[in-house]
């Protein structure tokens, strides 16, 4: 039976869905309510570091994917996503579970960093004197980034289709539709990413459902 080498969208994706899984877990004692944003633990701290390194290795990924200079500051970072600067910053994930909707690049402007980001260096440089930065808000921020991210890696590598449909299954959110066609490249070899999101509600409705394994709507 012959091996094949994973694709580093694919080895990513089953990393975020780890931590995805942890933090379903949670949800059966902290309900993911708006009311409680500002819950902190040292869990939430794990998970808002673990999300924040996650982060910063697929973003390195997305630039090796696309040709691009490996980014090594947060504001590099930023300067990658810039082919999509309108689609980043009206990225809106609803979770699955509770009330709460993620927006985690809405405040992200050129030459800065988004307030979960400054979170995740508290932790990760003073724990102790930062705890409440480890606030279940940050995290949930975090861990849509994340998502997202790796949504635009898979579809840098692959295009849109099979790889997008099975390699990012997801029980923790769901991506709400923009208000325009994304029209982006990367290189004059890319497709457009999150090409799904053109086709109308009712059609990302439907493929959301089979990415989170429920039944197609009627």
């Amino acid at each position: 039976m012959e091996s094949r080498t994973r694709t580093a969208s694919e080895s990513h994706s089953e990393y975020y869905l780890g931590i995805e899984s942890d933090c379903e877990s949670v949800a059966r004692y902290v309900e993911f309510s708006d009311d409680h944003r500002k819950v902190y633990s040292h869990y939430f701290s794990h998970m808002l570091t673990t999300a924040g390194a996650e982060f910063e290795s697929v973003s390195k990924a997305i630039a090796v994917a696309a040709n691009k200079p490996e980014p090594k500051m947060i504001f590099e970072i930023r300067n990658l996503y810039i082919p999509i600067e309108s689609y980043l910053k009206s990225c809106s994930l609803r979770l699955l579970k509770g009330d709460i909707t993620i927006t985690p690049f809405c405040d992200w402007e050129i030459g800065t960093s988004p307030i979960w980001w400054k979170a995740y260096n508290d932790i990760k440089h003073s724990r102790h004197t930062n705890a409440k930065s480890g606030s279940m808000f940050n995290a949930l921020q975090a861990l849509g980034a994340l998502f997202f991210a790796n949504l635009v890696l898979a579809d840098t590598e692959h295009g849109y289709g099979i790889h997008f449909k099975y390699s990012h299954r997801t029980r923790l959110f769901y991506l709400n539709p923009f208000e325009n066609e994304p029209n982006w490249r990367h290189g004059p070899d890319s497709v457009r990413p999150l090409h799904f999101l053109s086709v109308g509600e009712l059609e990302v409705n439907k493929r959301m459902r089979e990415l989170i394994g429920l039944k197609p709507t009627e």
